[in-house]
């Protein structure tokens, strides 16, 4: 036992490493717990960044809680391979108290050797999206008809050790880069249906959208794999494709679908489609279904979803596009609780992905605004870690929702 404690240090060291360095603002080199090689750039370097993000746009964490699950340990000849299972919790500064950030069941596969007498990582990689996004960006790099000859050479692996670096050195410039999109932090936010109370339009309480209800739903049901099995609502997509089931859910939630109180309302409303639209053709009607069906293209789908929410039409919700266009030229001061935000990364061919905006704070010096999403699955994520990967050259468009009508 005391062997395997003593093979399992350098990646508890690095995950304290991580944790503490955003804690702290102090930055903690890692690289003691690896050898360089390109199979370890991305776990050092996206450490690096993110406290270059973190420290750029005022953020630490107060507080936080790692649990490291060692589900599979395998004894080879020259080495020893480790799957472990990170779930995390943690707290940042300047925001209200109530507001703690989770992720849930990230994947890591490491491999470590003995070297000079000490264990060291020698890979690592992992379905956490910030590696899968270096990677995706590093091929880019590596063109397609130079790929057999540096295999053939061997050079592969440097080269791509190199890209990765590229892609870091890049990630990094952004920062600079990304701090002239942040807005002076704002006053509290109002949704339209808040801002047509507070001047005196007359609308249904039935048919507004409420963004309090949509908020309560995203951080309840953020981490589905957290959820006991009697409280899982609808259909989830494993393939990691859920974000937008996950937005339309939040919609329905906020238009009043959703009683937190009671569940088995709340299960009788999703099966008779209660604040859903219902045609009869699959194709034109937005609903989504129990946990062992799915739901309509519009319900599930990036863009099929915007297509119908902001489309004109009698029943089913009511959404405004604001922003889209290039990510440089978005202005963040938009932004309120309820809103969908969607993405389309820079090395991208299509929007790609939708979150649920849950909090906008003004604490610091600069606004903190927090979000929800499935694929993967995040509760209160800081919004300016997703704008980092989508690069002020990518897209980001917003949608706001008001008060409407359904059948029921």
């Amino acid at each position: 036992m005391n062997r395997i404690r003593l093979i399992m240090n350098p990646i508890k060291q690095y995950f304290e490493a991580y944790y503490e360095s955003l804690k702290t603002g102090s930055y903690i080199d890692p690289s003691r717990c690896f050898v360089l090689n390109a199979h370890t750039v991305i776990p050092q370097r996206l450490l690096l960044n993110k406290y270059k993000l973190y420290k750029a746009f005022d953020l630490s964490l107060e507080d936080y809680q790692v649990n490291l699950e060692f589900a599979e340990i395998k004894r080879y000849r020259n080495y020893i391979a480790v799957i472990v299972i990170e779930n995390a919790q943690y707290k940042y500064k300047n925001v209200p108290n109530g507001l703690i950030s989770k992720t849930q069941g990230i994947e890591y596969y490491i491999e470590m050797k003995r070297i000079n007498g000490r264990w060291r990582i020698v890979y690592m990689d992992s379905n956490q999206e910030d590696y899968q996004m270096a990677n995706e960006r590093s091929n880019v790099y590596i063109h397609e008809k130079d790929y057999l000859s540096l295999k053939r050479s061997g050079r592969l692996l440097t080269q791509k050790g190199d890209c990765l670096n590229k892609v870091f050195d890049l990630l990094d410039e952004e920062i600079s880069c990304l701090k002239k999109i942040v807005p002076v932090p704002s006053n509290m936010k109002f949704s339209e249906d808040e801002n047509n109370k507070k001047n005196n339009v007359t609308i249904k309480d039935t048919d507004i959208y409420d963004p309090n209800k949509g908020i309560v739903y995203a951080r309840k049901n953020a981490l589905y794999s957290e959820l006991p099995e009697k409280e899982k609502l609808f259909y989830y997509a494993y393939n990691g494709g859920d974000c937008t089931n996950f937005m339309s859910q939040c919609v329905w939630a906020a238009y009043g679908g959703y009683v937190e109180e009671d569940l088995k309302l709340t299960k009788k409303n999703i099966s008779k489609k209660y604040r859903m639209v219902y045609t009869g053709n699959l194709n034109t009607s937005w609903y989504g279904t129990m946990p062992d069906g799915g739901g309509t293209p519009y319900w599930e789908n990036v863009k099929q979803f915007y297509n119908y929410v902001t489309s004109p039409k009698e029943k089913g919700p009511k959404g405004k596009v604001y922003g889209s266009g290039k990510q440089a030229d978005f202005d963040l001061n938009n932004v309120s609780p309820g809103n969908i935000l969607q993405f389309w990364p820079a090395n991208k061919e299509r929007w790609y992905h939708s979150v649920y905006v849950t909090g906008v704070y003004s604490g610091g010096s600069v606004p903190h605004i927090y979000v929800c999403q499935h694929s993967m699955d995040m509760k209160d994520r800081p919004l300016v870690e997703l704008l980092s990967w989508n690069t002020n050259e990518g897209k980001i468009r917003g949608i706001s929702f008001s008060a409407t009508s359904f059948n029921g």
